[in-house]
């Protein structure tokens, strides 16, 4: 464009564009009030791009001063005569069509293939030949902006013809089917492929129309169920990534155009018969089989319920209040409140023009299907497929599944509720749907009003009071923990909630689960939240490394761990919670050996065998071990003992024990001999002498040296039978966790503060006996008044635990079981002083005394009466309860 021909405008304000237009260029970044050389160094494209109108684009033309708003076509120098489509395959794109051609007039015969133009006749259109039709106008503009824009397109069917998808297979729809589930078994052999085909046709519809169970595909295959969903999960995986689903653009963009001028639904045998007019088919696809392959793509949604139909995911009408609005008065106002489907998609297309919708102008009609759609995002209409008309059903309309869950999360208040009772309270209210425990977990885990609270509790969200501050600052702490420590995720039930709990319990966050729920809802720029209770950077690598992974990973990174290390780091660093935990994962640590004390991967045992060697063969044959021969042993080669990291000389002899057993001859030392000494005769007085301090006493001693809670495998040592023996009938030390004690002088406990926890009990257990229950729990009383106990020392805590315990060291109250929940009053009505009493009072009262052994079961470990698999009472050895086969019954004297 020659910049010093004449302009007889001087920028964008000057060509008196519509309003509509000037808002398209503003979102382009281009005002009126700037210059004309700003407009001008543009391109064309960019302008496209903008959606301007053509009378907006003329007006830049007649303003460069050419006449009529068009330039000559000769002037046209640089237009290609050459096809587009040069370095394709040939012939690549004869088999496809391309929908609503929007130029015909370039076609050389404009017919096309049912609703389509071969799109190898669109492939011989050439810039020149556009010119040529249209001169140098905005029309040519579009129209090779479109040509190219279909280029585009063709290189990506060029990939996929290359991949395996080649444009031949577009003959038939089963071809297209067969190529593309190919893409999921890419490299297998040819037996693994069959089944995985198997699977998929049987799960996905396509052998008789009908979804198969994972059982009956199972029985074909002769493998269970649980491996069939472990296929069928992973070869969807596959069919729906982004790459793989790239493979079927042509495909997809079929679909879209189909359903754009439905208004973006339509039945799913409409749909199919669509397709097979634009590709001449011999038949049209199956039903379920087009369904399932929509359902690949995220950008369609499939209801199956029959009819079965389909819309587009990104559509507004689906969802369009308006043409909703305008149904709902139609059907209102009809005669008996019901319309047929003609005059329902005609009430529709009204209320769309009386809005001035501009998606109408792309809609050539609507269809029965988004009658559908709307009715069911209406509450006031629903669609009866059977007599094929809308109705009216505001005063017959039945809660759905989702507003009954959500009422009866309002209705249990802030103390939250178990999803156990969520599930009994909806059998009530909806006794034809029966759902089951695991149903319900899942129907609350994905509602939207629903926040996880404890385990097994949901609390509505709108009941909540996040503390932001206290929130933000756990965030700002796992980030410095994530980044210092460089560990791939923490987890939120063990030390970091820990570290929280006093202040996380005076803000009524109770548990680990609610505080994950709280630092979901609050969110984080940085931090992850994908699943309980692990946090991870957000640009951490994906998927999240495994527990036993990491641990793995910590051994190889060093030669020899010990026990106290590996704790340390899962417990410290990584934030796992109990030694039970731990203990399961320790036994698990893929590639690991365990030589005692010690730990280490097993491909770093070649380089510390060859030190090991090297050692042992430095020592001359020894036949006395003693102490001081490990000793000198260690400090011989403490730097080589160090860079292995064994920091003790008995786990270098144990190392070398194990590694070369023999080898070294080791001997006990020998015990020197002595004569028996002269009794002597007892003098008349002897010296009082200090006696021996009892293990009980060396225990309280360490406990109230520590001034915190100690884990019992620390206090091991202090009892050779057993720590229970040495605890029995003891009130200094109590249990601050199921596997930690603490010393009760720490706690600085009086009498006041033991007064105030018995009123909370009591206030507790009268709550409970309003529901027939003459037990309390402490977790329950913990998590409902925790922040009315009294105050502990810092850093000291509250836990359940230790409310049982304490409340068992009084005189109101008798602590029940070894799960250290349960408690009663020791005055109550019905003479409860063992579990085994309480256990016998709920077969009496709520069960009249016979109730199925396993159900009964079930039902104590659901009311936290015991964690036990089998209480002793129900095993025979409680004379009061009658075990016979899979009854339990009461005693007929007790009945």
């Amino acid at each position: 464009m020659d910049r010093d021909a004449p302009f007889t405008w001087t920028g964008p304000g000057s060509l008196c564009l519509s309003g509509a237009d000037v808002e398209r260029l503003r979102a382009v970044a281009i005002f009126q009030e700037d210059s004309s050389y700003l407009l001008l160094s543009c391109s064309i494209g960019y302008l496209l791009q903008a959606g301007l109108s053509d009378s907006a684009l003329s007006s830049m033309i007649r303003a460069l001063g050419y006449p009529g708003g068009a330039w000559p076509v000769t002037s046209v120098c640089n237009a290609t005569d050459s096809s587009l489509y040069t370095g394709l395959p040939s012939g690549l794109l004869d088999p496809l069509v391309v929908l609503e051609f929007p130029f015909p007039d370039l076609l050389d015969e404009p017919t096309g293939r049912g609703e389509g133009v071969p799109w190898g006749d669109i492939a011989k259109i050439t810039e020149r030949k556009v010119f040529a039709k249209f001169g140098l106008c905005p029309t040519a503009f579009r129209a090779i902006n479109y040509l190219w824009q279909l280029r585009e397109r063709a290189e990506w069917i060029a990939k996929s013809a290359d991949a395996g998808l080649p444009t031949t297979a577009y003959g038939a729809f089963q071809d297209v089917l067969d190529r593309y589930l190919h893409f999921a078994v890419v490299g297998k052999d040819p037996k693994e492929i069959e089944r995985c085909r198997r699977v998929l046709l049987g799960r996905l519809r396509l052998f008789d129309g009908c979804k198969w169970t994972l059982t009956k595909v199972g029985e074909g295959l002769g493998v269970s169920r649980e491996r069939v969903r472990q296929m069928e999960s992973m070869l969807l995986a596959k069919l729906k990534k982004p790459a793989t689903l790239q493979h079927l653009n042509y495909f997809w963009h079929l679909l879209d155009r189909l359903l754009e001028c439905r208004g973006g639904a339509a039945y799913i045998h409409d749909l199919a018969l669509a397709m097979q007019r634009v590709h001449d088919w011999n038949s049209p696809p199956a039903d379920e089989a087009l369904a399932s392959v929509m359902e690949f793509s995220p950008r369609y949604r499939v209801e199956w319920s029959p009819p079965i139909r389909v819309a587009l995911s990104t559509s507004c009408c689906v969802n369009c209040a308006i043409g909703a609005g305008g149904l709902s008065r139609a059907t209102e106002t009809a005669e008996g409140r019901k319309l047929p489907p003609d005059a329902a998609l005609q009430a529709l297309l009204i209320a769309c023009r009386e809005e001035r919708c501009p998606k109408l102008q792309k809609i050539s009609s609507f269809t029965p299907a988004m009658l559908h759609f709307l009715a069911d995002s209406s509450a006031d209409l629903g669609f009866s497929v059977a007599d094929n008309y809308l109705e009216w059903r505001r005063e017959e309309r039945v809660p759905s599944k989702n507003e009954i869950l959500d009422k009866i999360l309002h209705d249990a208040g802030d103390a939250g509720i178990h999803f156990k009772k969520v599930q009994r309270r909806l059998s009530l209210m909806v006794p034809d749907e029966p759902a089951s425990p695991q149903l319900v977990y899942y129907w609350l885990s994905h509602l939207p009003g629903a926040v996880l609270w404890g385990r097994g509790i949901f609390k509505h969200r709108d009941l909540l009071q996040i503390p932001h501050e206290l929130v933000n600052e756990i965030q700002r702490d796992v980030i410095e923990r994530l980044c210092s420590d460089e560990i791939p995720f923490l987890c939120m039930s063990g030390k970091i909630f820990e570290h929280y709990a006093p202040q996380l319990l005076t803000k009524g966050v109770p548990t680990p689960f609610a505080l994950y729920s709280c630092m979901r809802i609050v969110g984080s720029d940085t931090l992850s939240f994908e699943k309980y209770p692990f946090v991870s950077m957000k640009d951490a690598p994906r998927p999240r490394p495994s527990i036993l992974s990491v641990l793995e990973q910590f051994l190889f990174q060093r030669v020899v761990v010990t026990r106290e290390q590996l704790w340390d780091f899962a417990v410290l660093k990584l934030g796992l919670p109990g030694q039970q935990i731990l203990s399961n994962n320790l036994s698990n640590i893929p590639k690991h050996l365990r030589v005692g004390a010690l730990r280490m991967h097993l491909s770093n045992v070649p380089a510390l065998y060859q030190k090991l060697d090297a050692i042992a063969d430095s020592l001359p044959k020894l036949h006395r071990r003693g102490r001081s021969l490990e000793q000198r042993l260690y400090a011989r080669n403490r730097a080589v003992c160090e860079a292995m990291g064994v920091m003790k000389p008995r786990h270098l002899v144990c190392l070398i024990d194990h590694f070369f057993p023999g080898r070294i001859e080791w001997e006990p030392v020998p015990q020197p001999q002595s004569a028996a000494p002269k009794r002597q005769p007892r003098p008349a007085s002897r010296p009082s002498q200090p006696r021996p301090r009892s293990q009980g006493n060396l225990l309280l001693n360490y406990l109230e040296e520590q001034g915190k809670p100690c884990r019992t495998k620390e206090l091991a040592r202090f009892g050779s039978n057993g720590l229970l023996a040495v605890l029995k009938g003891r009130t200094w030390a109590l249990w601050h966790s199921k596997d930690a004690l603490i010393a009760r002088s720490c706690l600085k406990w009086n009498e006041e503060q033991q007064a105030a926890i018995e009123e909370l009990a009591l206030r507790h257990l009268e709550k409970r006996g309003r529901f027939g229950n003459p037990y309390g729990l402490c977790s329950e009383l913990f998590r409902d008044i925790g922040a009315e106990l009294p105050a502990l020392p810092s850093p000291l805590h509250w836990t359940p635990v230790l409310l049982h315990d304490l409340l068992g060291a009084g005189i109101k109250f008798h602590a029940l079981g070894r799960q250290r929940d349960v408690f009663v009053a020791k005055n109550n009505p019905h003479g409860l002083s063992t579990l085994d009493d309480l256990i016998h009072h709920v077969l009496k009262v709520d069960y009249g005394g016979t109730a199925p052994r396993t159900a009964f079961i079930a039902a104590v470990r659901e009311r936290g009466l015991s964690s036990v698999k089998i209480p002793q009472c129900l095993k025979g050895h409680d004379s009061r309860i009658i075990v016979e086969g899979d009854i339990v019954r009461a005693a007929v004297s007790d009945v």
